[in-house]
């Protein structure tokens, strides 16, 4: 059985990573990436990243970059699911959220339109919006639907987590309150549940 030291730290520039130590190894870690490391509740000073896409290949891409380097990641499969959440009577209130733009039933434009029109501080959480489909027309759609920035995909890592933090920090620098006033555990339960739901779907569609 493996014992692992984590601890979490923020750069300067409001940027969350994590120190991994593993101090005692008593058999070697599997070849598998994504099972290298337990299921892991995210501590209540992690940043948490609410990511809506209704691919899951995308989500779990995304979502094992954004643990990789500190955030507590829930997942949204469209943006009826997304607003499930942020409207529920315990609303999820996340430091950014990463939204796609084409998905069915709820897309991203009206999706990040709804979001703009929540009241006080839930109404101004930075949003990236992205497309594999993106042209000039859907940018500027993005953008006046409320989007802080839009990428395209696939992502270019070290520019989302540069992209990422400089949101973060902004929404920090005005005073917003952070998503650790939200109740802990809601957000814990949300995060291990999206965890073991996306590793179920890993496992039934053979994602590597």
């Amino acid at each position: 059985m493996n014992n692992v030291v984590q601890s979490y730290t923020y750069t300067e520039d409001g940027l969350p990573f994590f120190n991994h130590l593993r101090s005692i190894m008593d058999k070697p870690a599997t070849t598998r990436h994504h099972q290298a490391h337990p299921l892991m509740v995210p501590p209540s000073n992690c940043f948490v990243v609410l990511v809506v896409d209704d691919q899951f290949p995308n989500r779990l891409l995304l979502r094992k970059f954004l643990q990789s380097v500190g955030y507590a990641v829930v997942e949204a499969a469209d943006g009826l699911e997304a607003l499930a959440l942020l409207e529920a009577d315990q609303p999820l209130r996340p430091d950014l959220i990463i939204t796609d733009i084409e998905m069915p039933g709820l897309a991203g434009i009206p999706l990040m339109e709804r979001i703009r029109e929540f009241p006080g501080t839930a109404g101004l959480v930075p949003i990236i919006a992205a497309s594999g489909n993106a042209d000039a027309g859907m940018h500027r759609e993005a953008i006046q639907a409320g989007a802080d920035l839009f990428l395209t995909k696939p992502f270019d890592f070290a520019e989302l987590r540069r992209d990422a933090a400089g949101l973060i920090t902004a929404k920090r620098r005005r005073g917003d309150l952070p998503s650790v006033v939200a109740p802990v555990v809601e957000v814990n339960r949300l995060a291990n549940r999206a965890q073991e739901s996306s590793l179920k779907s890993e496992s039934s569609s053979g994602v590597k």
